[in-house]
């Protein structure tokens, strides 16, 4: 170090550790809405199914996993939207 007094980020590795369920959550749900829109009302020839199946499949597995973080942490408000 150049002379200065190493600096402890443990507090804020913790806030975003901490905070990742509910991006998660954020992001997923967001992802989800784009992408259903144009699933259900976009051409129907412009449906790539792979695509579909990986987005799916990515976004079950991401709320699975904030449903149960915030199972774990009893938020029964959040685990209603999710």
């Amino acid at each position: 170090m150049v002379g200065k007094e190493q600096k402890d980020y443990g507090r804020l590795q913790k806030m975003m550790k901490d905070f990742q369920p509910y991006s998660n959550l954020w992001l997923t749900t967001r992802t989800w809405f784009s992408r259903h829109e144009s699933w259900t009302n976009g051409p129907w020839e412009e449906l790539e199914p792979e695509e579909l199946d990986t987005t799916f499949e990515q976004c079950m597995k991401t709320m699975n996993q904030v449903v149960r973080y915030f199972k774990d942490k009893d938020f029964p408000k959040i685990i209603a939207n999710a």
